[in-house]
């Protein structure tokens, strides 16, 4: 698949459009219409088929990848680079928040100055 869109992307100026029709620019619905049939195709359900749909997953997917509020923003060209416009598009479960959570106190802590590694949580320290 990469190597057909860089194909198909080799060339073009960053304003021409990447997939075209028999008529040329595809329209807003002739996209909206396609990926909805595509995700049904793949067997998708229990969330709204769109391009929109697309974006949040994505930004979901790269953030839970390590990539951090600033690099989503980034990446998904927010006009406005704000971290509340950034957040209604990363979707994180309340255990995926949890695992983040866990990682970010485990590698911050202040305890690793003490243990020369941060304690794994949930488990008692050996003081001895």
């Amino acid at each position: 698949m990469r190597g057909w869109l860089l194909k198909l992307a080799d060339g073009r100026a960053p304003d021409e459009p990447l997939f075209t029709g028999r008529q040329g620019r595809l329209s807003d619905s002739q996209v909206q219409l396609d990926i909805r049939r595509l995700l049904e195709r793949v067997g998708v359900s229990g969330v709204r088929k769109s391009p929109h749909t697309l974006r949040h997953t994505f930004s979901t997917l790269a953030y839970l990848a390590g990539c951090d509020w600033d690099a989503v923003e980034l990446l998904l060209r927010q006009k406005e680079r704000k971290r509340n416009v950034t957040n209604r598009y990363i979707h994180l479960s309340p255990e995926q928040r949890l695992k983040l959570m866990r990682e970010k106190l485990e590698r911050y802590s202040p305890l690793r100055i003490v243990y020369d590694s941060a304690p794994q949580l949930g488990k008692k320290p050996d003081y001895t």
